[in-house]
């Protein structure tokens, strides 16, 4: 697992896999290998969950949700899509192309 400090943002744009691990109850973290290590943590209790990603630096800020299921579709909208690439294979806008 990654322990590197947030000074400063992780280079994640796009990764091919990701883990979840769960370490006690209320606590998650989400990972992608290769080096990159944990990118998001979750903690909380059914209601009130936040997740902080440590993609952005500093990761002082975490957002709330009220249930797991939401918190994990938010990490893997996140993770969890193809790069936008034109007809012609070149790379298109930089935008996320979720359909």
């Amino acid at each position: 697992m990654n322990t590197q400090s947030n000074s400063e943002a992780l280079p994640l744009t796009y990764c091919s896999a990701f883990y979840v691990h769960r370490r006690d109850r209320g606590h998650w973290d989400v990972s992608v290998p290769d080096g990159v290590g944990r990118v998001f943590a979750i903690r909380g209790e059914p209601g009130s969950f936040s997740v902080t990603d440590y993609r952005v630096s500093p990761c002082t800020q975490s957002i709330g949700f009220c249930t797991l299921d939401v918190v994990m579709a938010y990490c893997m909208a996140e993770l969890m899509y193809e790069p936008n690439v034109k007809s012609d294979g070149t790379a298109g806008d930089g935008t996320k192309n979720h359909g």
